[in-house]
């Protein structure tokens, strides 16, 4: 989609005086001075003057129409546009401009309407026949995207771009060779195509002809040496030719480019599996690595299965380990009337939020659930429908047999979980009434926030790349948001660096804080449920509240952890959670003013007036 170019030279209205004609030319260069600029607003009030008058010239009116586009004041341009086509309906160019904008908004069949307008009053309308042609391809009209191709190359037959989509609609309906000479147009009209190169590649590799699919990839990546993708496709083409070790190279590449790159990252470790280069440990945590990538991008049917590598003996680094029992790992043999043994491990977190799978246990007809977890989980976790017990680790010794064990972040794999089979139904846990009713004596009557701003260090657990810390921001700089008035903030946050923190900020800002009074999560799931809202960073308050069914509010660095996906404010996980995402890593002022904003909001929709003090 490309507009039709702006001209600085300015068609006077004949019928004014000299004098106007070159103040309406000055005021015009300025005004195309500040487009240029993305000075749109300031364009508009040059433009205002020529704007009052009717006839207006198309080139001012398709300048205003372009600075109101581009200031994303699609209304006003739509009409500046509108006029452009009633005050000169014979001006190819307002009608292919219009159709442009309206492209970019997704209205294909508007745009479509408009381009073959262009082009009738304007047969040699090269632009707009190429657009066209796209336009007409997206809708499904092949036949019509086609010949407009061909007309546009008629026209400009050194029309790289069109050469180059010509060519992908012929190899979408397999008229292969035709694509092929398509595309070496498009290259003998810009040799340093990478795009071109790249497509070419892959229709020769797609062929079998593997030596001319390499060398037009490697000039896709010569020209575009940050592509990624063209760098995998180089990988792909090396790797069916046999030249395992330029895969895995390609493949390096891609993934030192797109770290996320989960194609690249599966590749690659069937390339090293293969060479035999990796050590046991390797291959592991590449499996475990690929693993989070495969989650977060919301591919779960490969991604369970990997993540099956984080207990691995051949972990360069393992801190998940099977339980000493002399009974099998449960693997989804049917469980009618068999007892299980579900082994909690990593954080309270991953504990909280996979706990909803023992309900779907107990409708498989297992007899008995015994969970080991912590100890001030164990109350939490009981409450849990399906959980007979729950048992320290160090009692696991005493506790009778069972007939299998299983890991608790094992049961997305064996249930078979994908996005849309997430178990979401909240709550899954509960607080006692005795300890709520107990809390609530303790609280305010006023609009009532947890708030968990950190966690404690974890030196037991490898955090090589700050995974941990990562998430956590120091309560000085929720400073803005426990000023917000008519809320009482409660913290949720037991340990030292907590404590520590709470006593660097101003009296007047002190969250209220229970927290020695505290004993387990039982007493804090009881807290929460006696709160309006809970705000957290990602620490297991933020599961706690999900699971408790409580709004939650949750916080999150430039590169979350998989559980929370990608480019989402909301979670599958938990139906009353909203998402605050760092927009740059360690940007947390940014996102502390969005929830300031967010909270003044949820603030004033409360029905309640704040107490006197």
């Amino acid at each position: 989609m490309t507009f039709s170019r702006l001209r600085r030279s300015h068609n006077r209205v004949k019928s004014a005086p000299n004098s106007s004609m070159t103040a309406d030319a000055d005021r015009y260069h300025a005004a195309f001075s500040h487009y240029s600029n993305a000075r749109f607003d300031d364009a508009l009030a040059l433009l205002a003057p020529m704007l009052a008058r009717r006839p207006a010239t198309s080139e001012v009116l398709n300048l205003a129409a372009m600075c109101a586009f581009r200031a994303d004041r699609h209304e006003l341009a739509d009409a500046y546009w509108q006029r452009a086509m009633e005050e000169h309906p014979n001006d190819a160019g307002s009608y292919s401009n219009f159709a442009s904008a309206l492209t970019a908004r997704g209205r294909l069949s508007d745009a479509r309407t408009l381009y073959r307008r262009a082009v009738e009053l304007r047969p040699d309308f090269v632009e707009a026949h190429y657009n066209l042609a796209n336009v007409s391809q997206r809708l499904g009209y092949n036949d019509e995207a086609e010949a407009s191709f061909r007309e546009a190359l008629r026209l400009k037959p050194d029309f790289a771009e069109a050469h180059l989509n010509l060519a992908a609609l012929l190899a979408h309906a397999r008229r292969l060779p035709e694509a092929e000479a398509a595309y070496r147009q498009a290259l003998a009209a810009r040799p340093g195509y990478a795009e071109a190169h790249n497509n070419l590649g892959n229709l020769l590799k797609d062929a079998g002809r593997f030596d001319e699919a390499v060398a037009h990839l490697r000039q896709a990546v010569a020209a575009r040496p940050d592509w990624a993708d063209a760098h995998f496709n180089l990988g792909n083409a090396h790797h069916a030719q046999g030249s395992l070790g330029d895969a895995r190279s390609a493949y390096r590449h891609a993934v030192t480019l797109r770290p996320d790159f989960a194609a690249a990252l599966n590749n690659l470790g069937g390339v090293l599996d293969a060479l035999g280069c990796l050590k046991d440990a390797e291959s592991a945590d590449a499996r475990l690595n690929l693993a989070t990538t495969l989650l977060r991008a919301g591919d779960f049917a490969e991604g369970w299965t990997c993540f099956e590598a984080r207990y691995d003996a051949r972990l360069s680094q393992r801190s998940v380990h099977p339980p000493d029992v002399p009974y099998p790992q449960w693997r989804g043999e049917p469980l009618a009337g068999k007892s299980l043994l579900v082994v909690t491990e990593q954080g309270f977190g991953d504990s909280i939020q996979f706990i909803r799978y023992l309900p779907m246990l107990k409708a498989q007809g297992a007899a008995k659930l015994t969970v080991v977890c912590p100890p001030t989980l164990a109350t939490l976790l009981e409450s849990a429908d399906g959980v007979a017990r729950c048992v320290t680790p160090d009692a696991l010794a005493a506790l009778p047999p069972h007939d299998y064990w299983c890991f608790l972040m094992s049961l997305p794999a064996r249930a078979g979980t994908t996005l849309d089979t997430i178990p979401r139904a909240t709550p899954y846990l509960h607080a006692s009434a005795s300890r709520i009713e107990y809390w609530e004596r303790r609280l305010p009557e006023t609009p009532k926030v947890g708030i968990a701003w950190s966690g404690e260090p974890r030196p037991w657990m490898p955090d090589s790349f700050g995974a941990f810390s990562r998430r956590w921001l120091d309560a000085r700089l929720c400073e803005p948001l426990f000023a917000t008035p008519g809320v009482t903030f409660v913290s949720l946050q037991k340990g030292a660096t907590a404590r520590a923190q709470l006593a660097a900020l101003p009296g007047r800002l002190l969250p209220l804080d229970l927290m020695n009074d505290v004993a387990d999560f039982a007493d804090t799931a009881a807290i929460i449920a006696s709160l309006d809202l809970v705000i957290s960073v990602d620490t297991a308050v933020a599961h706690l509240a999900g699971a408790l069914g409580k709004p939650v509010w949750i916080l999150l660095n430039a590169n979350a952890c998989w559980r929370w996906l990608e480019g989402r404010d909301d979670s599958p996980w938990y139906p009353t959670a909203r998402l605050f995402r760092q927009r740059a890593p360690g940007q947390w002022i940014e996102v502390i003013e969005r929830v300031v904003d967010a909270l003044t909001q949820w603030r004033r929709s409360k029905d309640v007036t704040p107490r006197s003090p």
